[in-house]
């Protein structure tokens, strides 16, 4: 029998248990309970709460990443086209996960270890962006002086609060409205020359 099914379930377990408590409201006794697993298992995988909890962002990180497409470009259309699509999954995926957003981001706002071990820990996401866009700037289809890491934050944390500013909304968002608007904004912070413009 392996260990890494229950660590597994804890995991998923910690997504809910988050997401409904946030970090500093859950305990791991939830967690355990929640996975159907003997609360002494926790610490077999994880030394504390906090650990687990940077394992959960790391686990919705890496399934919002995986969704990405991964391409190289022949032109600047297309480069903008797989943005918009990037965006609006992007929309999509946050505004789905939307408390599960808020409560990573409360947990960072409430804690300066969490907010740090976030801060260093590898989002492939933001290393898809920044490599993309360093393509994009080598090819001329973007202001070669954009920071990519420093812009691809920018933008990440851009989406994340709109959706969230949204998903307030009872109606929720026009999907199509906030990616278009969320695009829009990518574009203008990109520097990306307007649309049939050759570049």
């Amino acid at each position: 029998m392996t260990l890494l099914p229950t660590r597994q379930a804890l995991i998923d377990a910690a997504v809910d248990v988050f997401t409904e408590k946030g970090l500093h409201g859950a305990r791991v006794i939830d967690v355990t309970k929640r996975a159907g697993v003997a609360a002494g298992s926790f610490y077999t995988y994880f030394e504390t709460k906090e650990g687990l909890f940077l394992e959960v962002v790391d686990k919705v990180r890496q399934e919002l990443a995986a969704e990405v497409p991964r391409a190289r470009f022949s032109d600047a259309e297309s480069a903008r086209a797989w943005l918009h699509d990037v965006v609006r999954l992007q929309v999509v995926r946050l505004s789905e996960g939307a408390a599960t957003w808020r409560m990573i981001n409360a947990a960072a706002l409430g804690n300066v270890q969490v907010a740090t071990a976030l801060r260093e820990q590898d989002d492939p996401l933001t290393r898809t962006l920044t490599d993309e866009l360093g393509f994009w700037a080598e090819q001329g289809w973007i202001d070669p002086g954009v920071e990519s890491a420093v812009v691809v934050d920018a933008l990440i944390a851009l989406t994340e609060q709109a959706v969230q500013q949204w998903s307030h909304d009872d109606a929720g968002p026009d999907l199509e409205a906030a990616t278009a608007a969320v695009a829009d904004a990518w574009t203008a912070l990109l520097r990306m020359p307007p649309r049939g413009s050759g570049r």
